[in-house]
């Protein structure tokens, strides 16, 4: 029996939904990431560029892992953030290996062409939950993505241009309301440097994890619609 097509519409609306049933989850990863970032701005240059990327991966892990984590069971209390980042460091060298390989192959499929890119990445987008929701390892996670987005990769593609589209604007519209802040309405010093340099960036962040969300409800949805008996099987994700 072929598969129900995953509608990008469908996708992005289940996924605006978990994230905002997450949001606690979302806020503490974000935070956590970021006060890594901060903490690496003293060290050499190119040190820091391979700390931010390696931080972004397991950023990336650990919203999958809380997605999971909510589309499961409902977590959505902040400490369900901590069990996130716990579950992705204890299996940082297979998140991290995926996001290297996935990050080579877009680049790779992108340097021929912009849509071979594309089509990598969405064939690629669910590799995080996999190796996070099954145990695999980075080689079988990602062949397990390609063959679970076979069909799908159109959908899964738009829905993931779509929930990049709002984040996008999510995190203009936060830093919008923070440069419409009048000057002196916050107590200069410590007060001011909170917002700026501490709350807008993890709501900015937050807002960036959209995507990494979407990607793990496309996967929860391809396995239940590939792998379960009836044609309805997206119910169960989509409910």
């Amino acid at each position: 029996m072929t598969a129900p097509a995953l509608s990008p519409g469908r996708l992005a609306g289940v996924t605006l939904a978990l994230w905002a049933r997450q949001l606690p989850a979302f806020v503490v990863l974000a935070a956590l990431a970021w006060g890594v970032f901060i903490a690496t701005l003293a060290v050499a240059e190119w040190t820091f560029v391979i700390a931010v990327a390696l931080v972004s991966t397991l950023h990336a892990g650990g919203v999958a892992a809380a997605a999971l984590q909510g589309l499961r069971d409902g977590s959505s209390r902040v400490p369900a953030g901590f069990r996130a980042a716990w579950a992705v460091l204890r299996r940082a060298p297979s998140v991290v290996a995926i996001g290297v390989l996935s990050a080579a192959a877009v680049l790779v499929g992108s340097a021929a062409l912009v849509v071979p890119g594309i089509a990598v990445a969405a064939a690629l987008a669910p590799a995080l939950p996999i190796a996070l929701g099954e145990g695999a390892g980075p080689l079988r996670a990602l062949a397990r993505s390609v063959e679970l987005t076979r069909g799908h990769r159109v959908g899964v593609a738009l829905g993931q241009l779509l929930l990049g589209v709002v984040a996008a604007v999510l995190s203009l519209g936060v830093r919008a309301c923070a440069d419409a802040i009048p000057d002196g309405a916050l107590p200069r010093g410590a007060a001011s440097d909170v917002v700026f340099w501490g709350v807008v960036p993890v709501l900015v962040l937050t807002a960036l994890t959209l995507p990494f969300v979407g990607a793990t409800v496309a996967y929860r949805a391809l396995v239940a619609a590939k792998e379960a008996p009836t044609a309805a099987a997206l119910e169960v994700v989509f409910e």
